[in-house]
């Protein structure tokens, strides 16, 4: 029910979520639910704090999103536990509840010891006999059996009609008091409003519950053979999809079942370079180790945009006048502006005045909100990882430095992933990771090895490398452009050379370690440049890792040893990649890094 106080800071709207609020969708996601609720609520002009009370304690906090339609701003968001006083009356409600609940097990207690006293009066009734009883005695023993039985029978009815009494009243005690799952709904948030004008104004309130959840599907009929593609037909009866839920029971509610799995903090996998080098007496270790031993770096994600925008607004255009009414407006939040920005560091303003309680709760207010250009891009790294990521390379197209921080990201209304995003200059560009895409399906096979001698005097050893990268495109849509990235082993010594077969990319210049060996893998191919692309088949096309890309050094192209395909597939379609290299030097040398 919703309830209207006033304050010095304005007025406090209480609503409860169940009463107040209608359950517009819940999507179900594996190991969680988020639901979105719609809140219709009447503001006064100026400051409004709308309270909505009754939220389930599985609610994640930062996972909360809330947009609204109507004349008014955003200005503060708060998500707490709920008022103790509120609490204690749920709980003593509930305990009331429990109360009632004794009663009427110790009527059904008295029913039952009032059916077995009946019970017991038939019976003796039935041990009368001819031989024992007179026959004038006969009517004083019916007599006396009416008025038992009647006693007995009225006082059964009775205790029945109180036992459905006392069903009535918990049953009313759960609707009015929500006292079902009373320790379950225990937190709250705060919005402020500021409303231009009085009126009605509506919320959409997005959140994720945790769960637990399943999806499970029944195969039937196994056994039937058929001749014709001689194998056994199997039949897939239904799927359905479990799920376990704290909180309030919802009636005639949407339902959206997802199958993807979420990435929560997740760290993407990242190539680093392989080298090869020559242990001898003069060096116990090799300094760049590290390098190919290394741990992967982080594609980290962005967070909320933390500058000013010079976005257009949100709001609908202005129509001609006519009978019609025009929709009311996005809700806009409050946003602050930048009265510094030296490029070291921003400092931001909240305009006008703000009021702050000493509650010891989290303020969330928006900095700004930015639409941006992406691109999103599909790749894998399967020596590291057999799945395929997608990331969104994101222009910061803004005048303002972003500040790192955490991000919650959302794909076509879904949650995909969450994580952090570091600093990002004005006009900078960034990778975004966006979770993982099951559709794809990758599969690295075994390295196939060959090992040769050659040579009469000056003996040396050959090592043949043969990679198989396989995909299936398992989707009902085409993909184009993925990105699948492999690697070659490098010479850091000029007794090893390295030859790639295929694909047939173009080798870097000679650097000083290994310039005076011709025969290197860093030996530049002639009538082809580094920077150019292979045309591997007519969906797939080699070159070296950051071809074209700006944050690249392209004189250093193929350097790495990193090598990258682009592969465009139709629905359902399989391609295998194959990667060949030669390692070959003298024999007897102490070569470390060999796969």
């Amino acid at each position: 029910m919703t309830t209207y106080t006033a304050s010095s800071a304005g007025q406090t709207i209480s609503l409860v979520a169940a009463d107040d609020g209608v359950i517009e969708n819940i999507n179900l996601y594996p190991g969680r639910a988020e639901l979105t609720r719609i809140f219709r609520v009447l503001v006064h002009e100026g400051e409004n704090q709308v309270d909505i009370h009754g939220l389930p304690i599985s609610l994640v906090d930062d996972s909360l999103r809330i947009e609204g339609l109507g004349r008014a701003t955003i200005c503060d968001v708060v998500v707490s536990h709920d008022d103790p006083d509120r609490v204690s009356a749920l709980t003593s409600a509930t305990t009331q509840v429990a109360d009632l609940k004794r009663r009427r097990k110790e009527l059904s207690m008295r029913i039952s010891a009032t059916q077995q006293s009946r019970s017991a009066l038939e019976t003796y009734l039935d041990t009368i006999t001819a031989d024992s009883t007179d026959v004038t005695s006969l009517g004083a023993i019916f007599e006396e059996h009416d008025k038992l039985a009647g006693v007995l029978d009225t006082r059964i009815l009775d205790l029945e009609q109180e036992v459905s009494g006392v069903d009535q009243l918990i049953d009313t005690e759960k609707k009015n008091s929500q006292t079902s799952n009373a320790k379950q709904l225990t937190r709250k948030i705060s919005i402020t409003v500021f409303a231009q004008k009085a009126g009605k104004v509506k919320f959409n309130v997005k959140y994720r519950n945790r769960s637990r959840s399943k999806l499970d599907a029944d195969i039937r009929d196994p056994g039937r053979y058929s001749e014709q593609r001689k194998a056994f037909n199997v039949a897939l009866q239904s799927a359905h999809h479990s799920v376990y839920l704290r909180g309030k029971f919802w009636k005639n509610t949407k339902l959206t079942l997802e199958t993807v799995t979420p990435s929560l903090s997740m760290t993407p996998p990242r190539i680093t370079s392989w080298h090869l080098w020559v242990r001898d007496s003069r060096s116990h270790a090799y300094p760049i180790v590290a390098g190919m031993m290394g741990p992967p770096a982080i594609i980290q994600e962005r967070s909320r945009s933390s500058s000013r925008s010079r976005s257009r607004s949100r709001s609908p255009r202005r129509r001609r006048r006519s009978h019609s009414t025009s929709p009311p407006p996005r809700m806009q939040h409050l946003q602050v502006a930048v009265t510094n920005n030296g490029g070291v560091m921003a400092t931001f303003k909240v305009p006008g005045v703000v009021n702050l309680p000493s509650d010891a709760q989290q303020h969330n207010m928006t900095i700004a909100q930015l639409d941006l250009q992406a691109d999103f891009i599909w790749y894998t790294i399967p020596s590291q990882d057999a799945r395929t990521f997608i990331k969104a390379k994101i222009k910061n197209g803004s005048d303002y430095r972003f500040i790192s921080g955490k991000v919650k990201t959302y794909v076509d209304g879904s949650f995909a992933s969450t994580g952090t995003m570091p600093a990002v200059s004005p006009q900078d560009t960034f990778d975004f990771s966006l979770g993982i895409d099951p559709g794809i399906k990758v599969t690295y096979h075994s390295r196939e090895k060959k090992a040769a001698q050659s040579g009469i005097y000056s003996k040396s050893t050959n090592h043949t490398f043969i990679q198989r990268i396989s995909i299936h495109n398992a989707k009902s849509t085409p993909i184009k452009n993925l990105k699948v990235t492999d690697r070659i082993p490098i010479s850091d010594d000029q007794r090893i050379e390295v030859r790639l077969i295929s694909p047939a990319l173009a080798l870097p210049a000679a650097t000083p370690a290994t310039e005076k060996n011709s025969s290197s893998i860093l030996k530049l191919k002639s009538k082809q440049s580094v920077s150019d692309a292979v045309k591997v088949s007519s969906s797939v096309t080699a070159n070296w890792d950051g071809l074209g890309e700006q944050d690249v050094d392209q004189k250093a192209l193929g350097k790495d040893g990193v090598v990258c395909w682009l592969v465009s597939l139709a629905a359902q379609e399989r391609v295998t990649l194959v990667l060949q290299y030669d390692i070959s030097h003298a024999e007897g040398l102490d070569v470390h890094g060999l796969p």
